[in-house]
């Protein structure tokens, strides 16, 4: 057997070819695309100052954005204080320190009541703190006796959570997106053995179904009280100070995010017409002319309505009550429409004939055009 030598071998290389110059390129100049738009890579998570909407019946906390709600953001730049500063802010141009209450938002209180710490803040990756758009009008949010439950904190007294009817100002602002998800309170530092902690991010393009209101189909119902919605829903984007006096609305703004137009008005309703947000964040008509041009408050444009409901025979599905299924228990109409049309009617004191039953009477209403589903092309890019 030949012995294997370790010496006199011979080296064996290969020549490294430089690249051509035309060919190289920065190795500090990085990718510019971040994602395509439809779903901008923006981490954000909501204003824990929000109120609350509904508690959510699985993970038993509470949902402060529906999903489907128009949604803006505070930033760095809404800033009362110093360029250097880290906090984020509600950008009240005066500072409104003279109202009472600070406008600071940096994570520093957190819902365990004065127990936060840095490591509860904001995780320097988010972008913004989320709040619901409004339109571009000042808006007074006012707490209810579920913020008192769901301990949200207060902006009045540092480290207390807030008192019914205590309420804070949110400025103008200008819609970023579409909420994708039921956005949960921000409960950062609540619990010892328990957090949530989530990022969100918002739709900018996309075609989505929402429920509407035509309020003047919806007051021609004989049984309406006016402005039993509309004083809610305004007309030619009116202020809506009076948001918690119709009943209607406010039934439904805590679980649904839906549209409201008046079709006795040029353009409301119409395929192709311009949408923008109203203070809650919820869809509204841009305007009343057909000529509307695009603005920093439209989000995208009405592709068409759909009242056409039962579809596809699912009145002679048979159902039980309380089930949660579209079939004869809801005379056909899907289940979820049925449940916000079953709300604005008891929130408005809507009443029905005797002989009539309920589900007949909101596939009637449906049928008659005053309730609804409404698709809706998102563009915000």
């Amino acid at each position: 057997m030949a012995k294997l030598t370790f010496s006199a071998q011979s080296g064996r290389k290969r020549p490294i070819k430089p690249v051509s110059s035309k060919y190289l390129e920065s190795k500090i100049r990085p990718n510019i695309e971040v994602s395509d738009g439809i779903r901008p890579a923006l981490p954000l998570i909501p204003l824990r100052y929000l109120p609350v909407k509904f508690q959510d019946v699985t993970t038993e906390q509470w949902v402060v954005i529906p999903k489907g709600r128009i949604v803006s953001a505070v930033m760095a730049t809404n800033s009362i204080n110093e360029p250097s500063s880290e906090h984020l802010e509600i950008g009240h141009a005066s500072g409104d320190i003279q109202t009472g209450y600070a406008s600071e938002l940096d994570g520093s209180t957190a819902l365990s009541l004065g127990a936060d710490t840095s490591y509860y803040g904001i995780s320097r990756n988010i972008l913004g703190l989320m709040v619901p758009a409004n339109g571009g009008a000042v808006f007074e949010v006012t707490y209810d006796a579920d913020d008192v439950s769901a301990n949200v904190p207060s902006v009045v007294n540092t480290g207390s959570p807030v008192a019914a009817a205590e309420g804070y100002t949110l400025p103008a602002n200008m819609p970023i997106g579409i909420a994708m998800y039921d956005v949960y309170q921000d409960i950062r530092g609540a619990h010892l053995n328990y957090e949530l902690w989530k990022n969100y991010g918002v739709l900018a393009e996309h075609v989505i179904k929402l429920p509407f209101v035509d309020v003047y189909e919806l007051e021609a119902l004989s049984e309406v009280s006016a402005n039993s919605f509309t004083n809610l829903s305004g007309a030619n984007d009116a202020p809506l100070a009076i948001a918690e006096a119709a009943g209607g609305y406010e039934a439904v703004e805590k679980y649904y995010s839906f549209l409201t137009f008046n079709t006795s008005q040029t353009g409301h309703g119409l395929a192709g017409s311009l949408v923008k947000s109203d203070v809650f964040g919820n869809f509204a008509m841009q305007g009343a002319s057909l000529a509307e041009s695009r603005n920093t408050q439209t989000v995208g444009r009405l592709i068409g309505i759909d009242t056409r409901h039962p579809k596809d025979l699912l009145e002679t599905v048979d159902t039980y009550w309380d089930q949660f299924q579209t079939g004869t228990k809801t005379a056909g109409v899907p289940e979820n429409l049925y449940d916000f049309a079953d709300k604005i009617f008891t929130g408005c004191g809507i009443t029905w004939p005797s002989d009539k039953d309920k589900a007949i009477y909101i596939r009637d209403a449906i049928q008659a055009g005053a309730i609804g589903y409404a698709h809706i092309q998102i563009s915000l890019r």
